[in-house]
């Protein structure tokens, strides 16, 4: 049997120009010099004190992005930044703590982590995907009948793999998801990136190279091994690779990479698996099937926590707390994280201190009740500088105060959050499913099989949830979160806001008089279809009647008769339970005198009835909008309180419906599938010859959705329209938001293929509208409007979307051939020869910003526009074109060309180093741009570029201007080891110089010159600058920085000097020390500080120098004539501690035990600046 099923990025532009970042306009030579001075390290300054956060919101599925900085490792171009994130979606029962809390993550390298879809594809012997000789369309369409019920015979009983999986890949810098394609036999991301991924088959590890050259490896693995322990049964499962972590990153260049280290470890915790129960619908007999409740026992090991990062600057160390967790067996929590130099000095350390959510008590069927009543709770975390000893800087976390339930416990909505519903009688997942039928009269049928409460609490799944955060100031963020809401009846499992009518027929006597022998009384019924009555075509409603007094074994006689007519009619004593009544007029009608036959003990008669049925809530009353609750939180308010001046207390609320019928904006991501049918075929036979054969079919209900929820950033609603009102002292603002929105499309037919998603085409900005407050109206002030390409094609008008075809294969029919005498197991299930197939695709694509129109309103109500449309190239995904329309119909384009993509030529790059520069995947190095206004080109830039070895070397960039001929702007004459500048000529003639400290990556001095000279500057802080005795270099006593040099029979030979050209040179000596260059004597300048003095002297005609003399000197310049220059010396922790410049001015900078500036000193010693912290209020007397 085959099912055929549907067959149907903005690229942010990285445009790297080696160390000058290319704008979107095209720089000029002084932005080029502003870039090239980019490269040094600015002046210190004070450090800002962060009052309180600003917490970005991510507004379609209404998640704060909420984080603890902790710091940010820089080495080359590449960056890690470390931090805590806390995913602000609500608590579920069955989430495990990680080793930084429950909710936290730890944000500091990357993985590739899966969705297993059939069998692993990496699983070996031609069963996996990768492995797999043929493809799947080759199945399909072109071979045998029998090979192919082979095949899928195979795959149905998990012998053969006909799905891929879908991996996921997280790095600083790059991240989404891909595939392997069997037709190309390679790994495509979804959406497209441009970015390339390989996978070592050898030892199954990935490299991924980024759209810029980096690459990043994958190789560490930890690996997970499940057993499933249900009522009945045991299932063991082979172990699985569940995740790749990032090993290491390499910069295009290789002349720089990023180590991560991780240590090994094995520990295990229970997950909750699934229920299942079985429900025989008909059958000439029965044969009953147990209904299973399941748990999983996950075993994890590898080399996969996290240990240290290396660079050449930075050792990062992530150290484990020294006794074992509460909550999960084996493992740890993150104690400390410690920042050091490489030479091993500590900059900075954040202590991250803990105590344990207790839940509920556990019920007897959860498996480790005592660790499952436990999850690891992140209170603090305390960040101190290089002095452990002092009071650290805290920041502190408040959770909502209601207990979460027992880990595992069955007391969950549809989505895993915690409702408060026992779930223990029985002990199920399942929810209650209530079956809505039309007889052929036109009367309507209810059934209803028990099961579990799994609605949603909005209250409840608030438990646990992060409220506020507190910062070293004192300043506080508070959040306050609601329940997911959706705006219309998306499954009959998510009850909708409801309110409950009664129609009540009452009358009571007192002193023993006599009620009336009947009452009557009329009203209407006019619901309309909803989920609440099975969306019948008349609408109507199901309704409950209870009376008093009852006739029952206490009261036989002395009770009432009681007959409702209408179109429905109902007679009762007692009681009536869930009664589909119709709209209409209805008549209530009692009949008492059976009350009045008995003589009541209380001296008084009395009776009531009551029929109440459940109703639509007034904002619902159409029956489709609304707001229904469902799975997960979102943010609702943020209040930033500073703890000095909080009466500036900054507040943002969200609101995510419709303010005109209150109906919520919200939709679901897809629709939850809890049951199938299943078929089973039975053949009974005698021991004397002969048997039967029977039918028998199953209601199976499942506890998890069988079609898995889709979620957008771990949000299942999606929010379409948001607004956001912010509210201060400074002024009230409302922005309102619109997005795109694509829903998953389900097939809710077994097998259950997983979902069609192309989820790149959903959250992206179509409107923004910001509004001034005036008086008390909002009146819009700009507003964006962006459209996007979902379907682009190439340049050769080719689509670009290939989806990958995967085949789902089950069976749903099963037989049975067993003895008459022999008692029924599950054991004895065969299933039939040919299973059920579904064919499914994984979607691909690309899709850009197309265009975006702003207008702005001033308060005239004049209107401003400007129109911006976007061209991308085909390979790399590159921004090739931008057009900008202006008010008055002024066309400004910029055009950019790069190695794969753009229509300007790139003829004046060498072939050479062009296609090497693919091969690379440098896709996004720029090599030529133009800017033009309406038809005449203003500006056109061309960067040339050669290979020294590895390393791509700029070599100059050239401009025109107005058409004309290429004139040079930049040359980079010199390059060191690891890619660094080292001589530029600028396009006014003049030279600059950089000195970069070995094996730091930092950059010691700069000079411009006239001449193209070299320059030479040391604080003696690193080894093998100069020509000189290493073990001269002394840390006894220095001038600046932590080293000095003994000239006492060790001196220091300066090389590659300029003998054309004339030399200032600059060196402090100590009190007591002489010093000789080639001899002859320095001056003295008459400056000094400290017991140092500044001795300096010129140099001419010299290519090369010998200084020599006695005693400890420090800080040696030689700087050619009419040069700007400066020089730096760096601590440890690699702030600059002094600078100097051509004239050997030096300023000293000094810092406290956090790293935080304090002190600006000039060479004497004078305080020009002083900075007092406080992070609280002053005190006021």
């Amino acid at each position: 049997m085959l099912v055929h099923k549907h067959l149907s990025k903005l690229c942010v532009l990285h445009i790297f120009l080696f160390f000058v970042c290319l704008e979107t306009q095209a720089q000029t030579n002084a932005n080029y010099i502003k870039s090239l001075n980019s490269l040094l390290p600015v002046s210190p300054n004070a450090n800002s004190i962060m009052k309180y956060g600003d917490v970005p919101v991510t507004l379609s599925n209404g998640l704060p992005g909420i984080s603890v900085p902790i710091y940010t490792v820089e080495e080359n171009g590449m960056q890690v930044p470390i931090s805590l994130s806390y995913h602000a979606g609500g608590i579920k029962v069955d989430e495990p703590a990680s080793w930084t809390g429950l909710g936290w993550s730890l944000s500091a390298g990357g993985a590739i982590t899966r969705e297993v879809r059939g069998l692993p594809d990496d699983n070996e012997a031609e069963i996996g995907f990768f492995s797999f000789v043929q493809t799947n369309d080759y199945y399909l369409n072109h071979a045998t009948s029998k090979v192919r019920d082979s095949v899928f015979k195979e795959a149905s009983q998990g012998r053969l793999d006909l799905e891929p999986d879908i991996f996921y890949f997280n790095a600083p810098g790059i991240g989404g998801k891909f595939a392997f394609d069997q037709e190309t036999r390679t790994f495509t991301s979804l959406p497209q990136q441009p970015v390339k991924i390989s996978r070592d088959a050898t030892f199954n590890t990935w490299k991924i190279l980024a759209p810029d050259g980096t690459s990043y490896y994958f190789e560490n693995k930890e690996t997970t091994t499940s057993t499933t322990k249900c009522d009945v049964e045991v299932n063991n499962f082979n172990s699985v690779i569940s995740a790749w972590y990032l090993s290491k990153i390499v910069n295009a260049n290789q002349t720089d990479s990023i180590m991560f280290d991780y240590s090994y470890v094995a520990y295990d915790y229970y997950s909750a698996g699934s229920s299942t129960t079985y429900t025989v619908l008909t059958g000439d007999r029965t044969l009953d099937r147990p209904n299973l409740n399941c748990f999983s026992h996950n075993y994890f090991s590898g080399y996969s926590r996290l240990s240290g990062i290396r660079t050449r600057k930075y050792i990062i160390e992530f150290i484990k707390a020294g006794i074992g967790r509460e909550d999960i067996k084996d493992d740890y929590a993150l104690n400390r994280i410690n920042v050091k130099s490489v030479t091993g000095q500590l900059i900075k350390s954040y202590t991250l201190n803990y105590d344990y959510y207790n839940s509920l008590t556990c019920s007897s069927q959860v498996p480790d009740p005592a660790r499952n009543q436990k999850r690891l709770r992140l209170l603090s975390v305390d960040e101190r500088g290089k002095n452990d000893a002092e009071s650290p800087l805290s920041y502190k976390f408040t959770y909502d105060s209601q207990t979460l339930p027992c880990r595992l416990s069955y007391s969950q909505d549809l989505w895993g959050y915690p409702n408060g519903a026992s779930n223990t009688n029985p002990n199920t997942l399942v929810p209650k499913e209530t079956f809505i039928g039309t007889r052929p009269d036109g009367s309507v049928v209810t059934m209803t099989i028990p099961g579990a409460d799994r609605s949603p609490s909005e209250d409840k799944m608030k438990s646990g949830i992060l409220t506020k955060i507190e910062y070293p100031t004192g300043g506080t963020t508070s959040f306050e979160f609601e329940a997911n809401k959706i705006g219309y009846a998306a499954s009959k499992y998510i009850p909708p806001k409801i309110k409950y009518k009664s129609q009540i027929l009452s009358d009571i006597r007192y002193n023993n008089e006599y009620l009336d022998y009947s009452y009557e009384m009329q009203f209407v019924i006019n619901e309309p279809p909803s989920s609440l009555n099975g969306y019948t075509l008349t609408g109507g409603v199901f309704a409950s009647a209870i009376v008093e007094p009852m006739c029952d074994a206490a009261n036989p006689t002395a009770c009432g008769d009681y007959i409702l007519m209408g179109p429905k009619t109902v007679t009762f004593t007692n009681t009536f339970d869930n009664v589909y009544l119709p709209n209409g007029t209805y008549t209530l009608r009692a009949m008492v005198s059976r009350i009045n036959d008995t003589e009541p003990e209380s001296g008084f008669r009395y009776f009531s009835c009551s029929v109440t049925y459940p109703v639509l809530d007034s904002s619902q009353s159409n029956g489709f909008l609304g707001n229904y609750v469902a799975g997960g939180l979102r943010i609702k308010r943020i209040i930033n309180s500073d703890s000095v001046k909080p009466q500036t207390n900054n507040i943002r609320e969200f609101r995510y419906h419709n303010p005109v019928n209150d109906s919520s904006y919200g939709r679901l991501l897809n629709i939850p599938v809890f049951n199938h049918y299943e078929t089973v075929d039975v053949t009974e036979t005698l021991p004397q010859g002969g048997g039967w054969a029977f039918k028998v079919n199953y209601l199976v209900r499942a506890g998890n959705s069988m079609v898995p929820f889709v979620t957008t950033q771990g949000g299942y609603v999606f929010y379409p329209k948001v607004t956001e009102y912010i509210l201060g002292t400074a002024g009230n603002q409302r922005t309102d938001y619109q997005f795109s929105f694509v829903p998953a499309e389900i097939d809710e037919n077994y097998p259950f293929t997983p979902s069609y998603d192309p989820d790149w085409q959903r959250g992206n900005n179509e409107m923004t509208t910001v509004y001034r407050l005036q008086d008390t109206i909002y009146s819009p002030q700009q507003v964006t409007a962006t459209n996007f390409n979902y379907y682009p094609v190439s340049s050769s008008n080719q689509p670009f979307y290939k989806d990958l075809l995967a085949i789902l294969t089950g069976n749903k029919n099963f037989y049975v051939i067993k003895d008459a005498n022999d008692e029924f197991n599950t054991g004895m299930l065969e299933p039939e020869l040919v299973p059920i197939v579904s064919q499914y695709m994984v979607p691909t694509g690309r899709f850009y910003k197309q265009s975006d129109t702003t207008m702005t309103i001033d308060p005239m109500v004049n209107k401003l526009t400007l129109v911006n449309s976007y061209k991308y190239g085909d390979t790399g995904q590159q921004l090739i074109e931008q057009k900008s329309t202006d008010s008055k119909g002024q066309v400004r384009t910029t055009k950019y060309s790069y190695p794969t993509d753009g229509e300007l030529s790139t003829s004046h790059i060498s072939s050479t180093v062009q296609n090497k520069m693919i091969s690379e995947n440098r896709l996004t190095t720029p090599l030529v741009s133009s800017i033009s206004v309406n038809t005449a080109e203003l500006k056109k830039e061309l960067l040339f570029y050669n290979y020294q070895g590895k390393i791509l070397a700029l070599d100059s960039l050239q401009s025109s201007f107005y058409s004309a001929v290429p004139a040079l702007d930049m040359a980079i004459l010199q390059y060191d080891t690891y890619g660094n500048p080292i001589t530029i000529k600028q396009r006014d003639g003049l030279f600059r110089k950089y000195i970069w400290a070995k094996d730091r990556g930092i950059v010691q001095a700069s000079c411009i010159s006239p001449v193209n000279a070299n320059v030479v500057f040391t604080s003696f802080e690193y080894p093998g600058e100069l020509s000189w005795n290493e073990a001269s270099r002394t840390s006894s006593k220095s001038f600046t920085g932590k080293m000095a040099y003994q000239l006492s029979g060790a001196s220091i030979s300066i090389t590659g000097l300029d003998a054309a050209s004339r030399y200032f040179i600059y060196i402090w000596i100590e009190n007591g020390a002489s010093c000789t260059v080639d001899g002859v004597s320095l001056n003295y300048s008459g400056r000094s500080f400290n017991g140092w003095r500044l001795m300096s002297g010129t140099l001419t005609s010299k290519s090369q120098c010998v200084i020599s003399g006695s005693g400890l000197v420090d800080h040696l310049t030689i700087v050619p004539e009419k040069s700007v220059f400066e020089g730096n010396v760096y601590d440890d922790a690699y702030h600059i501690t002094s600078k100097t410049d051509n004239r050997a001015l030096i300023y000293f900078y000094e810092y406290d035990s956090m790293g935080r500036l304090k002190v600006i000193r000039d060479q004497e010693g004078n305080i020009l600046k002083q900075v007092d912290y406080q992070y609280q209020a002053p005190l006021t007397k």
